[in-house]
């Protein structure tokens, strides 16, 4: 997105033109920075999945798997849970945890 913004404030800039501001644009980056850290632990969560979906069923080991889930799910609910509890990406992120 950036690079796009780039290019196109140069080109203004070479046609002499008025620099445009592009408000959506700085919306989305604002937004997207906030939503940063829900978007890492997403990340974490899907990783973990993967990594225990390649496990052997006689490998697995279940105590193992439940505390990474209650890790999650305690991390969700105190780090995060007063700051984006309206938020539709943390209600997501919580009914794939819980």
């Amino acid at each position: 997105m950036n690079k796009k913004k780039e290019e196109l404030v140069l080109a203004e800039k070479l046609f002499n033109l008025d620099i445009s501001n592009f408000p959506e644009l700085v919306s989305i980056e604002e937004e997207s920075k906030v939503l940063q850290p829900l978007y890492d632990l997403y990340r974490e969560v899907k990783n973990t999945i993967k990594d225990f979906s390649g496990t052997l069923w006689s490998k697995l080991d279940s105590d193992q798997l439940e505390k990474a889930g209650l890790r999650f799910a305690q991390t969700l609910k105190k780090k995060f849970a007063q700051k984006y509890v309206k938020n539709p990406v943390y209600n997501k992120l919580f009914e794939r945890i819980e």
